[in-house]
């Protein structure tokens, strides 16, 4: 239950958000695997429960049922896929592009039902949201304000509430 932020923070203080894992999750299978150092740093948003496994146990489990390695192959191929669609989205996507896209999968993950739309679960601030898709706070919140005067959402207090997904979605 809960979240969990993936991300880095360089040498000078800034952070790059990989993505936000909701409950059914799993994470940690890479260095578990190879033995090397965590790829990303992963931390709690907000009260979170989670299952750890001990390399040890899984080794076991591996061993003991080899068809796992095609679950977690499956799992590596998602990292992989959702590491080229960030690269492909910072080339190729404009911020708004970007932002709109991060807002309907954060809806799709986080969603709560809202009688005017669905709110993100998440509090997300803009510097958070800047984060995620390489842009600086000042242009987040520039589309925010501008969405929110067309309608398609409800930016207050780091809560998001997705008023016109279609909107986004165009």
């Amino acid at each position: 239950s809960g979240s969990v932020k993936v991300s880095s923070i360089s040498a000078d203080g800034k952070e790059c958000v990989f993505r936000y894992l909701s409950p059914g999750s799993w994470f940690g299978e890479i260095g578990m695997l190879d033995k090397s150092a965590r790829t990303h740093d992963a931390r709690t948003i907000n009260k979170t429960m989670l299952l750890a496994l001990s390399s040890k146990d899984v080794q076991t489990l591996l061993n003991m049922y080899p068809i796992f390695y095609k679950f977690l192959a499956l799992l590596l191929c998602r990292v992989v896929r959702n590491a080229f669609t960030m690269l492909n989205d910072t080339t190729l996507l404009s911020v708004s592009a970007r932002l709109a896209k991060r807002l309907i999968s954060l809806a799709d993950s986080y969603g709560e039902p809202h009688d005017k739309g669905i709110l993100i679960g998440l509090y997300l601030t803009q510097d958070d949201m800047a984060t995620i898709i390489n842009a600086t706070r000042q242009t987040i919140n520039k589309r925010l304000v501008d969405w929110q005067k067309l309608g398609w959402i409800d930016a207050k207090y780091g809560k998001i509430l997705i008023m016109n997904p279609e909107a986004l979605k165009q």
